[in-house]
């Protein structure tokens, strides 16, 4: 019949919807199966292979061969500590198994003090978090307190001045305490100890003849101890570390300008002394060393007042009365030096105490203390080579192409004489009265820079001004002058000084702005001194590029 036909069909379609109900149903708890708790996803192309286990002291190597997936990233080391909490642990793919290379993994996991068996699992990851089966391995670490037989075989010995670094691995995360024991300069048994559940080093000094170097290892207990492990070490020659050196004490300080700075490397910090009678300055070389020279850099910036001599005393043991110190004799000073004081002792000396000493001086002012067992003294010997090169501003030839300053007949309380009719750029100033000074002629074309220089000799130590003045003016704008000195002395002497900061003013609102610039037509005042009854006698003033360091 037609209405049996159409319940058949009625029942068949229904059945086919429970089907494909059935269906998407079995689907979805598939899908919703391969989802974590934290919302990652699982899958089953992410496999690592050949994960094994390695014991060492105190811990576990793991490796493993890198899932071929082209986005892995890292895996998860997941294990029970001893106090039974779980340790997670990321490992990057970048932890190449240095044997292997790249697509091999290699992980040191440590800090175990037991020799218990530990269960390992190791699970993949991609960067976008998809991960895929886990794998397990067991091992047991090895017994951690013989770390310190291992320790002994990893010391290496690197010589140095007067000495030597001991370094060591500890790569057992155990303390290990490393004892070094050698015999010094002054013939002492030294013995340092380190405790340290990491690497480390430490320099031994002092010692000049090849010196035995005797360590051990001890574990963490005390009762247990490597057997010794002997190094024969050949000392450096060279200069002393500053470091071992401290500055004990000093006739006097100016202000920040301590003791210290004499051991800082750094030739633009300085220490400043002064006293009524004598100037000096005491170091401690920190344990005896063997000298053979000593050097000292002068204070370009602090020029006054410089010694022309020093006395040096030593001793091995500290002294409160000097004339119980080794007196080295008497040493030639040249202020005009910066560098090139470097002193060769006529035979090395063992001392541990150096006292230097500037007589028939008020004040000195020296930038750095150094101390050497050495064929020469080389810290400071390219600056010192430097310094003995003639100045080319020292050069008192007259080039006809420069455009040198010249006085004009603008003049007040000044007496002018062309001095060397060989020279048409020297000339000689007497001053008549107060407020003695001089127009130079206006520039003829653009300074060759910001410098000037130029050579003199004067009768006394004198203030000088140099107004600036611009095309036109009938006369210097005030406050717009630099101040600078010229000393005393019937030699030629060379000034120079880089007048560019000079050259930029600030107005009331304190914006920079550049007054003098040096074009044609620019000129200075040139005054000199204060007062009549001085003479100064000027050559070969101009303008120069500034130097790297001007």
């Amino acid at each position: 019949m037609v209405v049996e036909s159409q319940n058949c069909e009625w029942i068949k379609l229904m059945n086919m919807k429970k089907i494909i109900y059935l269906i998407l149903l079995a689907c979805s708890a598939i899908f919703f199966s391969c989802k974590d708790d934290s919302g990652m996803t699982k899958d089953g192309d992410i496999v690592l292979s050949n994960l094994t286990a390695e014991p060492r002291i105190g811990a576990v190597v793991l490796k493993w061969d890198n899932p071929s997936a082209s986005d892995y990233y890292y895996a998860t080391v997941t294990y029970t500590d001893a106090s039974g909490e779980e340790v997670k642990r990321k490992v990057s793919v970048y932890s190449v198994d240095p044997e292997k290379g790249e697509g091999h993994t290699s992980v040191r996991i440590g800090g175990f003090a037991d020799t218990k068996t530990y269960e390992f699992t190791v699970t993949p990851y991609t960067s976008d978090e998809r991960y895929g089966d886990p794998k397990t391995v067991s091992c047991a670490p090895e017994d951690a307190t013989k770390a310190f037989k291992y320790i002994s075989e990893t010391i290496e010995a690197t010589p140095t001045v007067e000495g030597a670094v001991i370094s060591w691995t500890n790569e057992y995360d155990v303390p290990v305490t490393v004892s070094i024991s050698y015999k010094n300069l002054a013939g002492e048994t030294k013995t340092v100890t380190r405790t340290s559940d990491e690497g480390g080093s430490v320099e031994i000094f002092p010692f000049v003849e090849k010196t035995s170097v005797t360590i051990t290892a001890t574990d963490e207990s005390g009762k247990n101890t490597s057997d010794p492990k002997v190094i024969e070490v050949t000392p450096e020659r060279g200069e002393i570390p500053q470091s071992r050196m401290t500055a004990v004490g000093a006739s006097g300080i100016e202000g920040e300008n301590i003791p210290a700075r004499l051991l800082d490397n750094d030739v633009t910090t300085a220490w400043s002394g002064s006293n009524n009678d004598i100037v000096w300055v005491a170091i401690d070389l920190g344990e005896v060393h063997r000298i053979n020279w000593f050097e000292l850099v002068g204070n370009s910036k602090d020029r006054d007042g410089q010694p022309v001599a020093l006395m040096v005393f030593h001793s091995k043991e500290p002294v409160t009365d000097m004339s119980k110190a080794a007196n080295l004799g008497i040493f030639e000073y040249n202020p005009e030096h910066i560098y090139n004081h470097a002193y060769k002792l006529k035979e090395p000396i063992d001392t541990r105490y150096f006292l230097i000493a500037f007589p028939s001086v008020q004040r000195v002012s020296i930038t750095e203390f150094c101390a050497y067992y050495a064929d020469a003294a080389t810290h400071y010997a390219k600056e010192s080579e430097l310094e003995l090169q003639p100045d080319p501003d020292d050069d008192p030839t007259y080039y006809p192409e420069i455009e040198y300053m010249t006085p004009t007949s603008t003049v007040n309380n000044l007496k002018i004489t062309q001095s060397n009719p060989d020279n048409p750029s020297e000339y000689t100033f007497e001053t008549t009265g107060g407020d003695s000074w001089v127009h130079l002629a206006p520039l003829k074309k653009q300074a060759a820079g910001t410098v000037l220089v130029f050579q003199y000799k004067s009768t006394g130590n004198l203030r000088c001004e140099f107004f600036w003045v611009k095309p036109g003016a009938p006369r210097p704008a005030g406050g717009v002058e630099t101040f600078f000195d010229i000393k005393k002395t019937d030699e030629w002497k060379t000034f120079k000084m880089n007048m560019a900061d000079e050259w930029v003013k600030t107005d009331p609102n304190n914006n920079a702005f550049k007054w003098w610039d040096g074009a044609p037509g620019d000129l200075v005042r040139f005054d000199i001194g204060d007062g009549a009854g001085e003479t100064v006698v000027v050559r070969l003033m101009h303008w120069r590029a500034a130097e790297e360091g001007e």
